[in-house]
This record gives C-alpha cells, sequence and structure tokens, in this order.
C-alpha cells in the first residue's frame, strides 16, 4: 500500500498545483498559459475571417469570369463582309427596274419589326427582251419578294451579310421565274427595318 500512498500524493499535488494556477492569478508563469489560449482563439478567429473572405473573392472572380464570358458569346458578332469587299469587282452598269416600296412584318415571333425597302432590278444593258419581261411579270416578281422578305426574322437580314444573303435568294427566286434573260443584281436603294 506504500505505492498507493505515494500515488494518491501525486494526485493531491497536480490537482493542489492545478488550484493554485487557477487562484493564482497575479503569478506571471500562470498568466502566459491562459494567454496563449486567448491568443489562440484570435489567431483562429482571424483565420476563419480570413478564409471568409478568401471565399468571398473566389466567388467574385468565378462570377465576373462567367459573366465575360456569357457576353462575349451574346455579343453582336462583327459582319464578315465589309462594304469594300462587296464593290470590289466593279461591274459594268446595268439598265435597272425599280419597284414600288415594300412594307411587310417580320417573321418574328416574340416582337413584330416591320421592313422597308425599295428595290431595283439590274440587268444587262439595252436587252430588250428581259426589260420587256420584267415589266410584263412584276406583279409576280412583287409576290416573290413579299413571300422572300415576310419569312425573314430581324436577326437574319439586320448585317450586311444577312442583305447579301437576302439580295442572293431574291435574285435567284426570279431568275427561276425568267424564260428570256436573267437579272444580273438586286440593289437595295432603301433599307430600313423597326
Amino acid at each position: 500500500m506504500g505505492d498507493k500512498d505515494k500515488l494518491d500524493d501525486l494526485n493531491f499535488e497536480d490537482e493542489a498545483e492545478l488550484n493554485e494556477t487557477e487562484a493564482g492569478a497575479g503569478e506571471g508563469e500562470e498568466k502566459k498559459p491562459a494567454e496563449k489560449k486567448g491568443f489562440k482563439g484570435l489567431s483562429s478567429g482571424i483565420v476563419r475571417i480570413l478564409l471568409y473572405i478568401i471565399g468571398i473573392i473566389i466567388l467574385i472572380a468565378i462570377s465576373v469570369t462567367i459573366s465575360y464570358l456569357v457576353a462575349s458569346k451574346t455579343a453582336e458578332k462583327p459582319d464578315k463582309i465589309s462594304i469594300e469587299q462587296t464593290y470590289k469587282n466593279v461591274t459594268p452598269p446595268y439598265d435597272t427596274l425599280r419597284l414600288a416600296d415594300f412594307t411587310i412584318n417580320t417573321s418574328d415571333i416574340d416582337e413584330q419589326h416591320v421592313i422597308r425597302v425599295t428595290i431595283a432590278l439590274a440587268y444587262t444593258q439595252k436587252d430588250a427582251a428581259v426589260s420587256a419581261e420584267l415589266a410584263q411579270r412584276e406583279a409576280q416578281i412583287r409576290d416573290i419578294i413579299n413571300r422572300i422578305l415576310s419569312a425573314k426574322r430581324k436577326d437574319e437580314i439586320d448585317s450586311i451579310e444577312g442583305k447579301e444573303n437576302l439580295k442572293n435568294e431574291i435574285k435567284n427566286a426570279i431568275n427561276n421565274i425568267l424564260v428570256n434573260g436573267k437579272i444580273k443584281d438586286v440593289y437595295f436603294i432603301d433599307f430600313f427595318i423597326s
């Protein structure tokens, strides 16, 4: 039992030391462990705040990156065909048949737009056969142009490339019905989309 008494004494002494450290707050050695605990709590609070700030900065960076990517994909693309390229190859002057103005609604579902366009059909100078046939088929030609224009959405014809495609479509459709020759070009004298 001698060993047990020694153990009891040790435990008692440790408890006494513990009580002394709690009670003796005035001594410098016992204060330091208490200060370390407070500093440790303070540093973990600062670390936590820094982690929150870093997380917010990362979220902002991700949001800005996604916004930039979405904006760059949805932004209007510049026209691929420039005006200089369109009129690069100068052709000899043509005779033209100017048609009365067209005012037509687009085929847009979400928001209706109105196209106002004045068109002239170009053909080889002094080609009497084509000139006469164009005059005879003017009502049929207007009908073809009306159907083509009314089938278009604003975004399909609001660019230079879109207008060039529209010209080619009109030219091909008219040339399909002509017997005595072909038109060489389609000119948009006025072109307005509201």
